[in-house]
């Protein structure tokens, strides 16, 4: 969820199941890096985690923060589509819940902020 503003908290199940709080200055933030990455600070390792679902924890606010840093092609996109609506609306009326799109040309628009995972 680029970009990323900051960490607020890593949390953890120790091998007893107990969580725990990884200290900040256990690890390494790279913010620059889209998406950011956090890694073990120099000469350290992660903890060994209890087995289990959701054993680990980030917590981070990402976004873009004020409106002027929000990328032209991601502003370009949400005019488009607010447009297409709004000369929907008509029909939109008669219609329940929400419309949805299809995939379309406009949608190339946000290829440039578009996050791929690779794992």
């Amino acid at each position: 969820m680029p970009p990323l503003q900051s960490v607020t908290a890593i949390t953890y199940f120790d091998s007893n199941g107990v969580e725990q709080t990884l200290a900040a200055d256990q690890y390494l933030v790279d913010s620059t890096t889209q998406p950011a990455r956090i890694t073990p600070a120099y000469g350290l390792v992660w903890p060994v985690t209890q087995w289990r679902h959701n054993a680990v924890k980030v917590r981070f606010v990402a976004g873009y923060g004020a409106a002027s840093a929000v990328p032209a092609c991601i502003k370009n996109w949400m005019l488009i589509r607010i447009k297409t609506l709004w000369d929907q609306r008509d029909q939109l009326v008669k219609q329940l819940g929400m419309p949805t799109f299809e995939p379309a040309f406009v949608d190339g628009l946000l290829d440039p902020e578009t996050v791929r995972s690779y794992s």
